[in-house]
C-alpha cells in the first residue's frame, strides 16, 4: 500500500508450529487453514523473506514456491557476555547442590518437542543408572508438561531423587553455569535459542540432528549429534569420562557462538542485506 519493499522476518516453521486442531487437541487454533493461506500470500508478495536458518529458508521455498534468490538467511543473535561459568543470578532450587548436572530446556507448548524428549528419555535413565553421581534437570513449562510427566512416571520413579522438573525458569543463565552437559532433543526447531545459550555458556551439547540444530552443532566440534538411544548413552559417557574433550567441546562451542551469532556479526548481516534491498540489487549476490 505504501509502495515500499515488503520484508518478512521468519523465525519459526509455521507449517509445523501451528498444527491442526485434531493433532493438538485443546491447544489447536481455530481457523488455522485460513491463517496459513494469508501467511503464504504475504510471503509470496514480499520483496525478500528473511528466515533465521538455511533449513527454514528451504522449508519456505518448498511450501510456497518462492525463488531461492528471494531468501536471505540472517540468524538470531546472542550476547555471550552474560553467559558463562560465572553468570550472575540466583539458581533455581533444584535440590542437587554441586552434583554433576545434566540439563535440558524444552518448550512444552509443542507436541513435536515433547515427543522428541519422550523418545530419548529412556536413554537418559540408562545413563543415570550408569553414573550415580549424575542428576538430570528439565527446565521449561507449557500445557503438555504434566502429560509428559505422567508418561515418563514409571521411568522416573526409581530415580526420582535425581530427576527434577523445574517448570518455567525466568533466568536460565545460572542454571547453564551450573550444568556439566546440555542435552536437546526436538523435531520442531528452525534455530533453537536454548542451544545457542548453552553454547554461549561454554557447555558441551548432545542433540539430535534435525532442522536448524544441525546449523549450530558441528558434530565433534561444537557439540555431538546423535540419532539413537544408544548413541546418546555413548556420547554422554564420553563427555563424563573424557574431561579434556568435554572442556574443549564447550570452549569451541562458546567461541563459535560468540563469533558467528554475536550482535555485531548478525547486525552486519542485516546492514548488508538491507543495503542491497534498498538499492534494488539482487539480494542473493
Amino acid at each position: 500500500m505504501l509502495k515500499k519493499p515488503l520484508l518478512i522476518r521468519v523465525r519459526g516453521d509455521i507449517w509445523a508450529e501451528i498444527n491442526q486442531k485434531e493433532r493438538c487437541g485443546a491447544q489447536g487454533l481455530p481457523g488455522v487453514r485460513w491463517f496459513v493461506r494469508v501467511y503464504e500470500y504475504l510471503l509470496k508478495k514480499s520483496r525478500a523473506v528473511i528466515p533465521v536458518s538455511r533449513y527454514l529458508g528451504d522449508r519456505i521455498c518448498e511450501k510456497t514456491g518462492i525463488a531461492e534468490e528471494r531468501i536471505v538467511v540472517i540468524p538470531i543473535s546472542i550476547d555471550g557476555a552474560g553467559f558463562g561459568r560465572h553468570a550472575a543470578g540466583e539458581s533455581p532450587d533444584d535440590g542437587f547442590e554441586d552434583q554433576a548436572l545434566v540439563l535440558t530446556v524444552t518448550n512444552f507448548r509443542f507436541p513435536d518437542k515433547v515427543s522428541s524428549l519422550e523418545v530419548f528419555f529412556p536413554s537418559i535413565i540408562r545413563f543415570l543408572e550408569l553414573y550415580p553421581a549424575a542428576v538430570f534437570c528439565v527446565a521449561g513449562g507449557g500445557p503438555y508438561l504434566e502429560a509428559f510427566r505422567e508418561k515418563v512416571g514409571n521411568l522416573v520413579r526409581p530415580l526420582e531423587r535425581r530427576i527434577r522438573f523445574l517448570g518455567f525458569v525466568q533466568d536460565l543463565k545460572p542454571l547453564y553455569a551450573r550444568a556439566r552437559v546440555f542435552v536437546y532433543f526436538s523435531r520442531l526447531d528452525a534455530l533453537p535459542r536454548a542451544v545457542l545459550e548453552a553454547q554461549a555458556s561454554g557447555l558441551p551439547i548432545i542433540a539430535n540432528a534435525f532442522g536448524g540444530i544441525r546449523e549450530l552443532i558441528h558434530d565433534g566440534v561444537t557439540g555431538l549429534l546423535v540419532d539413537s538411544e544408544d548413541g546418546f548413552v555413548r556420547a554422554a559417557q564420553t563427555l563424563f569420562e573424557d574431561a579434556p574433550f568435554r572442556e574443549r567441546l564447550g570452549r569451541q562451542a562458546r567461541e563459535f557462538a560468540n563469533k558467528s551469532y554475536s550482535p555485531q556479526a548478525v547486525g552486519s548481516q542485516w546492514i548488508k542485506a538491507l543495503t542491497w534491498i534498498r538499492s534494488g540489487h539482487d539480494i542473493s549476490a
